[in-house]
């Protein structure tokens, strides 16, 4: 009898910590949440890896079996290796929320982290990352620029001004029919190799039709919004190879104004440790 009674003490302890653990979560936006983690990884400060769900985790990084033991274990190897994070931008759309980092270690790099969240934890992530490289030529780097969200009432509209203007230019490949979405030439570029300028993008792709190089977008994937910031995760081709092109547009009165961008290559299927796709 006191082993029975001992036993049910144990669970009822055992239930109340999961319970407080879901209180103390809910008691946070998913901005919050999503802040909380990862800032938790640099040198693992808080309970980080506590936020992931226990058995509903999944995740999209190809080069890692499935589940939260790898993944915990990948980031685990991460923060030994000296890693530091640095957030830049956070975008909160319902359950979804976006993390534009600069993740400092033996190859620094510039990371954009999606976590989808329920009942207070995450539930599936997703990631793109590129090395950091030196300003363009207009001097802009791949993180700086505003930073404060605006225009909140807006951001169903925003998003699809975003989707509808890859599809023009990237999907349809329609380089003359995207004027209506600038205003005139004024457009901040911080991909490491395009200057600033709507010109510079036309110019660029008309380059790459000239010379019969073959790329574009094949999906927009997920898009994420808030107010005037939108970003988009796309499924894309540059010759031979797929590629994961992850967007961040800034907004100003419907007008597309600034843009970030993380692009990697997406290995072969042969290639992947798990089955959940890059997206």
């Amino acid at each position: 009898m006191r082993q029975l009674l001992v036993f049910i003490s144990f669970l009822t302890l055992l239930n109340l910590a999961c319970y407080c653990q879901e209180v103390e979560s809910k008691a946070y936006s998913n901005r919050e949440l999503a802040i909380k983690f990862v800032e938790g990884l640099n040198g693992l400060s808080s309970n980080a890896f506590s936020l992931l769900h226990s058995t509903s985790f999944k995740h999209h990084n190809l080069t890692i079996v499935d589940g939260k033991e790898a993944f915990v274990k990948h980031l685990e190897n991460k923060i030994k290796q000296g890693l530091s994070i640095e957030i830049v931008r956070v975008i909160e759309d319902n359950d979804y929320v976006f993390v534009q980092s600069v993740y400092n270690s033996r190859k620094p790099e510039i990371v954009y982290d999606v976590f989808r969240f329920a009942e207070g934890l995450i539930v599936e992530h997703w990631e793109n990352a590129e090395k950091i490289n030196p300003t363009n030529s207009s001097g802009r780097s791949q993180i700086d620029g505003p930073i404060r969200i605006m225009d909140k009432e807006f951001t169903k509209r925003n998003k699809e001004i975003i989707v509808e203007f890859l599809t023009t230019l990237l999907i349809q490949k329609k380089i003359d029919k995207v004027d209506k979405y600038f205003n005139g030439d004024i457009y901040i570029q911080h991909n490491s190799n395009v200057a600033d300028g709507l010109h510079s993008i036309k110019n660029l792709l008309y380059k790459y039709k000239r010379e019969n190089i073959n790329v574009g977008f094949t999906k927009i994937h997920k898009v994420i919004g808030e107010g005037n910031f939108v970003l988009t995760m796309n499924e894309g081709y540059f010759e031979n190879d797929t590629i994961a092109y992850f967007d961040l547009f800034r907004l100003e009165n419907g007008i597309v104004a600034e843009h970030w961008d993380v692009i990697s290559t997406i290995p072969p299927k042969k290639y992947w440790k798990n089955r959940n796709g890059k997206f």
